[in-house]
């Protein structure tokens, strides 16, 4: 949404303000594979949810990246997988209220960011606690996501062209999985779709500007705490 959490609060108040529809680009939203998962937690099937995880390691990045600002922008790694504490909040509604975070820039790589490796744990009123790993190192890449419930658990490897969600339950101990088809084109032209219906006023906006400033500001949270190296309340 933006690289400062007060530009971002102006932009949520310009849009109460005018009444114009915005729309912050979380394409993520429309990807089948996390669809499931959002599925898998409407239907109570892991029960309460204890635990998070989410892990993207994304060397490819920093090889597709044209202007190569994350060698200048420091904490462009945070930013740029702004997703990651978003699709927490889409499958939860719930906001952390502490993060911490640690952070180095290591290895000896033709192209690297600073920092490029980033721990993040979210803690929450509720109980749930939640982690972020994202790293610009690995090649080819890793994009995972893990939820722990009192019921069972469930897995989500997204790659290329597909995701393989495994389900664990408590109750018959067993586990399950399935192959979810994923064309990247698809989930944009889903998300371009929605943005239009919102517009034209046949559905609500998926990530208006009250939902995407959570992710702002566990973002400038995570981004104080590996500076500060304190754990950091959240604020909106």
């Amino acid at each position: 949404m933006s690289d400062k959490l007060d530009d971002a609060r102006k932009m949520k108040k310009a849009a109460e303000r005018t009444g114009k529809t915005l729309v912050i680009g979380f394409n993520l939203h429309f990807n089948p594979c996390l669809a499931a998962v959002k599925k898998t937690f409407s239907a109570g099937i892991v029960g309460q949810v204890l635990h998070l995880h989410a892990r993207v390691g994304t060397y490819a990045t920093l090889v597709n990246s044209g202007s190569r600002y994350q060698a200048e922008v420091e904490g462009a790694l945070i930013m740029d997988y702004a997703h990651q504490p978003d699709i927490f909040y889409w499958l939860t509604g719930e906001k952390p209220e502490y993060v911490y975070a640690s952070a180095v820039q290591a290895g000896d790589l033709p192209l690297s960011s600073n920092p490029n490796i980033v721990m993040m744990n979210c803690e929450y009123a509720s109980g749930l606690l939640a982690s972020i790993h994202l790293n610009y190192i690995q090649e080819p890449g890793c994009h995972t996501y893990e939820v722990v419930g009192s019921d069972g658990w469930l897995a989500l490897d997204i790659q290329a062209d597909k995701g393989v969600l495994t389900i664990g339950t408590r109750k018959d101990a067993a586990t399950r999985s399935e192959i979810i088809p994923f064309a990247r084109d698809d989930m944009y032209r889903e998300e371009h779709r929605a943005f239009i219906d919102a517009v034209a006023g046949r559905r609500a906006p998926e990530s208006p500007a009250a939902s995407a400033i959570v992710s702002v500001a566990v973002c400038a949270a995570a981004f104080r705490s590996w500076k500060t190296h304190e754990r950091v309340r959240l604020t909106l």
